[in-house]
């Protein structure tokens, strides 16, 4: 009788090797439904390897459906995402094209209307309404970009982090240093998707400090047997709340916020099969990391 999924999870995962149990995890995510729940709950309960748990969690939270923006992990020993992130990544993309393509000639009509009959539009309470509104349809594109990858490349991740930060905009009583650890690190991975995780991050973080009169922030990152990491640690305001509810689309503590800076970390971080947290850092403010698998063999 030829084995299913499940018999195939239960035996792999059973492996005294880390690695294959991980292995185990991410072939049955191409399988895994909310009827698993209570599968991996058992499994993750014996499980005593951090990136293991790291890894069932995910799934977890994938079949769950309870996010808005989906964490999970590669469906083989490949950095390339699961079939179920690709549809949820293609469906994110088509949604979001057809709202732009819709809306947005109907917010250049209103515009160009409101221009013809108020005499004192500019500047207006209506103008600034209307300008928020294309303000969220640029989240929105966002959002879209964020859902695409194709672009896979092998580069320096310290240089690559060095030329975020450059081009981040920041006052001169806030500083971020990136750390020499991790110099000479080569990472696989899509880099405009991990810009946008980057960029967001260090936006998040930069605005933390200033909201605290200025501060220090501080890049690390490095690798572990299966996969890399990334974090921005900064002694700024910190946040208030559960920090999951930090990345759900329109959750925002600032007044001149869409709430979709993180909304889109995590989708692009999803894209490409990792993780993004955020976790409070003693004595203030917080820590940012990604995290994403590495291409590695059978």
């Amino acid at each position: 009788m030829q084995s299913t999924p499940e018999d195939a999870f239960k035996r792999d995962i059973d492996s005294k090797s880390s690695h294959e149990r991980l292995k185990a995890v991410r072939k049955f995510s191409a399988f895994a439904t909310a009827e698993h729940h209570q599968l991996l709950a058992e499994v993750k309960g014996g499980e005593r390897v951090a990136f293991v748990r790291r890894a069932i969690t995910q799934l977890q939270e994938r079949i769950s459906g309870e996010d808005n923006v989906v964490a999970a992990v590669a469906s083989d020993w490949t950095v390339r995402p699961t079939r179920a992130v690709a549809e949820y990544s293609r469906a994110v993309e088509l949604v979001s094209e057809a709202l732009l393509h819709e809306i947005l000639p109907r917010i250049g009509a209103i515009k160009l209307e409101a221009r013809r009959s108020f005499d004192n539009y500019e500047g207006s309470r209506l103008q600034a309404k209307v300008n928020n509104l294309v303000w969220l349809m640029d989240g929105i594109e966002e959002l879209r970009k964020a859902a695409l990858t194709d672009q896979y490349q092998e580069f320096s991740l310290h240089e690559f982090v060095s030329s975020c930060v450059l081009a981040a905009e920041k006052p001169e009583n806030v500083s971020i240093d990136v750390e020499e650890n991790f110099k000479g690190l080569l990472t696989w991975t899509d880099p405009k998707l991990l810009s946008i995780a980057i960029c967001n991050g260090l936006k998040n973080a930069v605005e933390a400090s200033e909201r605290n009169d200025g501060g220090r922030i501080v890049v690390s990152a490095g690798e572990t047997e299966v996969d890399f990491w990334l974090s921005i640690i900064d002694d700024g305001m910190g946040f208030t709340g559960e920090a999951e509810n930090a990345f759900k689309i329109g959750r925002t503590t600032k007044d001149d916020h869409r709430g979709f800076g993180l909304a889109i970390t995590k989708q692009a971080m999803t894209t490409l099969g990792g993780s993004v947290s955020l976790a409070p850092n003693e004595p203030t403010g917080a820590i940012f990391e990604l995290r994403w698998f590495k291409m590695a063999e059978d």
